[in-house]
């Protein structure tokens, strides 16, 4: 089940659409018998009705010749005349006929089952059985009759109805219901469909809340004027919150104390090495491993100092970026000549930014200093700054051996370390760099530069 809001609404429309069956089958069924039982009885009335308003003198002149001659033997011409006789006798006002008229029938059967009379010379049914109820056939139409035997006259009075007037009713029903039915489904499933949507409503602004918050804002959401079953939910989800928050503040706070603790020793090792002497292996190796010591244990420090930051705004300040970039320049200048390489800085100046002039002057820092530990002896490094339409740009541009495709999209976890990294890295320089593009609300781009090596593309937007 992908979408709740569609699996309701489904279900609604399947549920409606069978009970609208349902209830359309059961009144068909229930006009149908109900129908029948109202011409059952208007066949019952008419047969009755016929019989007392039979005079015994309509019988008496040519009942003899009735009996004694075959029905074939009864003149087309008496029949029609009784017909209208007995027409004339039920007719007590003028009525109009209808158009079911052809559709009902009476005949009337002495014992030996000759008709006497009948409604039209055309219509035939066999003499009943029985009283009552009963189908039968003349003329491959099916009729349904009521029958009965008056003792007086002896004779047999039948009155009938074709079964397809019964249908053609419920044809005519279906016609006439079916149209208002089908709209009133309409707009009950229009009204579900509606009445769910504005149900799971809440549902979607706990969604919009969570997908516009930063990744590390763990703050409680606003339970109070939810549904009561969205609150057992979203107190479930403020609680790991809670314990999420308490999880990175412990593993700050270690990150904090062991880069404090360890910043004593080191310094206490770094004095006794400068009094070794410095041409033997051992004393270079570990004023190398020292070396490295500090930059990771100042490293934890910047991290330690900028996850909480994350929680809330920084303060930022309007200032130039190519006289700060010239400044983080001069101070690796000499760092990046132990291998014989240059820095170039090109750009626009000034280049005015808006932004926390420290936190920009870390993320050039660690861009540079991979860039020099990275690319290849001799390399000339360049730092490009431009204003755009939406902010500035800044690009460090090395050509050593890049990265893949893989490596560009675990380069920023931290302590991750390329297999094409020197003994000296950390694996916290390029995540320090997320972290602060991140408080900047801006983006990175590691593209590849032509001919071999590394461009990181920093984009920090105007606020």
């Amino acid at each position: 089940m992908r979408s709740i809001q569609r699996y309701i609404q489904l279900t609604s429309a399947a549920l409606t659409l069978l009970a609208g069956i349902a209830l359309l089958v059961g009144s068909i069924v229930s006009i149908n018998h109900e129908t029948e039982e109202v011409f059952d009885a208007s066949l019952a009335q008419s047969a009755q009705l016929i019989q007392t308003l039979l005079p015994i003198a309509l019988l008496s002149d040519t009942q003899d010749q009735s009996l004694t001659k075959p029905a074939g033997d009864i003149p087309l011409q008496m029949e029609e005349e009784r017909a209208e006789a007995l027409a004339t006798l039920l007719s007590t006002t003028a009525v109009p006929v209808h158009h079911y008229a052809s559709k009902l029938a009476f005949i009337i059967h002495d014992t030996e089952g000759k008709p006497l009379l009948r409604s039209s010379v055309q219509f035939h049914l066999p003499v009943p059985e029985s009283a009552g109820i009963q189908r039968q056939l003349a003329s491959a139409i099916e009729w349904r009759s009521y029958s009965l035997f008056d003792q007086r006259q002896q004779v047999w009075v039948t009155t009938a109805q074709q079964l397809s007037v019964i249908e053609e009713l419920g044809v005519e029903v279906l016609e006439n219901v079916l149209p208002p039915m089908l709209l009133i489904a309409t707009a009950l499933l229009l009204a579900i469909s509606w009445a769910v949507k504005r149900g799971l409503k809440p549902l979607r602004e706990v969604s919009n809340e969570l997908n516009q918050r930063q990744a590390n804002d763990l703050s409680a959401i606003d339970s109070s004027h939810m549904p009561r079953e969205l609150q057992t939910p979203l107190k479930a989800l403020n609680a790991m919150f809670l314990r999420v928050e308490a999880g990175l503040q412990r593993e700050r706070r270690f990150t904090d104390d062991a880069a404090h603790e360890l910043r004593t020793p080191l310094a206490a090792m770094r004095i006794y090495l400068e009094q070794l002497p410095a041409e033997q292996d051992s004393t270079q190796a570990l004023r190398q491993g020292v070396t490295r010591m500090e930059r990771l244990v100042g490293q934890l420090l910047q991290l330690a100092r900028l996850d909480p930051q994350q929680h809330q705004s920084i303060s930022l300040e309007t200032f130039d970026l190519s006289l700060t970039s010239a400044e983080v320049v001069a101070e690796l200048y000499p760092q990046a000549q132990s291998r014989q390489m240059q820095i170039e800085l090109v750009g626009d100046s000034p280049c005015l930014v808006k932004g926390q002039q420290t936190l920009l002057q870390i993320l050039l820092r660690n861009l540079l200093e991979n860039a020099i530990r990275y690319s290849n002896p001799e390399d000339c490094l360049q730092v490009y700054l431009r204003k755009s339409q939406q902010g500035v740009e800044l690009e460090v541009i090395d050509h050593g051996k890049g990265l893949s495709d893989e490596e560009k999209g675990r380069v920023f976890q931290r302590f991750y370390r390329s297999h094409k990294a020197d003994g000296m890295g950390a694996g916290l320089g390029l995540s320090i760099v997320a972290t602060v593009i991140e408080l900047h609300h801006g983006r990175c781009h590691l593209l590849d530069t032509a001919g071999g090596g590394l461009t990181v593309k920093i984009e920090i937007p105007d606020p």
